[in-house]
């Protein structure tokens, strides 16, 4: 029989170790398992009155560590030329979640234009959060959600 201290210490070893793991933050981008941002949407049709389009493969640009993928080379040549405005605010993760901070995943189609940078937010199921970020925001403003989800 092994001795309890040959089990218990790696455990604890390895539960230190796993702690001690980065968590992701809003400085890490919202990339699928190939690198794409925004589940391959163009980042620049949100600015256009096409609204959410998906972008095709073989129109792709990579920026910052993300694929973006454009609907035209007119598009990707938009982009190019200034790519913070048509990049997704916080790394493409949901707006709302970040108000607390938190990370998580995003609808591509669900969004919304704040101080012309792309918002983009969760909806499933029965939670929309961008219908949540507008009442919060009727009764705080908007820039102060802004604000609020920037610092956290």
């Amino acid at each position: 029989m092994r001795p309890l201290h040959s089990i218990y210490v790696p455990t604890f070893i390895l539960s230190v170790f796993v702690l001690c793991l980065p968590i992701a933050g809003a400085g890490q981008l919202n990339l699928d398992n190939e690198g794409v941002a925004i589940s391959g949407y163009d980042p620049v049709s949100y600015h256009l009155k096409t609204g959410a389009q998906k972008g095709r493969r073989n129109l792709l640009l990579t920026h910052n560590g993300s694929i973006y993928y454009f609907v035209s080379s007119d598009n990707r040549a938009l982009f190019m030329k200034d790519p913070e405005r048509y990049t997704p605010a916080f790394g493409g993760w949901c707006a709302w979640a970040m108000l607390d901070g938190e990370t998580v995943e995003i609808d591509p189609q669900t969004y919304k234009l704040v101080n012309n940078k792309t918002y983009l937010f969760y909806n499933s199921f029965f939670s929309n959060t961008l219908n949540k970020w507008n009442t919060l925001a009727q009764e705080t403003g908007e820039q102060s959600l802004s604000n609020q989800a920037e610092s956290a």
